[in-house]
């Protein structure tokens, strides 16, 4: 993969872009810059930037919305200019250089160990595509459901790595916040895109990851037997290579509560 930082964010914008779409775009790149954090093993810093991207997709609909058939053109040049995604460049360059002198070689990076509570978690973010032209922000669901899912995601690893019930609830939170977006906007749960249906796959496998941690295992299995019953309507042509066996391997370990250790 190519992590090098400058590739972010440096496509020029239109000229005739109005004030909503450029929040637009801000969010989708901060996205993506986060996306990034996230597999150079910088989750904080990851989650800041996911937060910034809701605040602006937030922005970019609300805009969308006060603006009606009379939208306000900009002209702000290069996205870098946004300051927003200025720093985020700078907090990613930060993020590329260490792992490169921790692994020796730009073109080798070598993945951290995972740790071992997150053996049955679903761990992977989502970057989102450029978004077509006169995109409404206010109809993209979607988009705003992948960004609250990555900022879930990294918070789920956060608590995780601090051992903080408190940072593990509001995972939670997003992640149900992201289901409710969901459902809200396109009145389905899962969706017909296979990516969305693996993401809402992957939230069911995570919530209940986040209860079995927690020791509420009845919780635990009402959501393992929601994405059990979920994982075989959808069928495997949903899922990517190896994405079947995972959520299999989820469902048979958090069926059951752990064996108390002998005396």
């Amino acid at each position: 993969h190519n992590l090098n930082p400058l590739s972010i964010g440096n496509k020029p914008q239109n000229r005739n872009m109005t004030d909503s779409q450029h929040s637009y775009h801000v969010a989708i790149e901060l996205n993506n810059c986060g996306v990034l954090m996230m597999q150079l093993d910088c989750i904080e810093d990851a989650a800041k930037v996911f937060s910034q991207a809701i605040e602006a997709m937030m922005e970019a609909i609300n805009l969308s919305q006060s603006h009606g058939i009379y939208p306000r053109i900009v002209e702000l040049g290069p996205l870098t200019r946004d300051k927003r995604i200025a720093e985020a460049i700078m907090k990613l360059d930060e993020c590329y250089s260490a792992k490169v002198a921790s692994s020796g070689s730009s073109s080798q990076f070598q993945a951290s160990p995972r740790p071992s509570d997150t053996t049955f978690m679903y761990r992977s973010p989502v970057r989102l595509a450029p978004p077509k032209v006169l995109e409404n922000p206010a109809e993209s669901t979607d988009k705003s459901f992948i960004i609250l899912y990555n900022l879930a995601i990294a918070h789920h690893l956060i608590g995780l790595k601090k051992s903080s019930t408190n940072t593990l609830e509001k995972a939670l939170n997003l992640y149900g916040m992201a289901q409710d977006l969901l459902i809200s906007g396109q009145g389905s749960f899962p969706a017909a895109s296979p990516l969305i249906a693996r993401v809402v796959m992957a939230i069911l496998n995570n919530m209940g990851h986040i209860h079995y941690e927690l020791g509420r295992y009845e919780e635990a299995t009402t959501f393992v037997n929601e994405l059990s019953r979920t994982m075989f309507s959808l069928g495997a042509d949903y899922m990517e290579e190896g994405e079947l066996d995972d959520f299999l391997l989820t469902v048979m370990f958090m069926s059951e509560p752990p064996v108390a250790a002998a005396a």
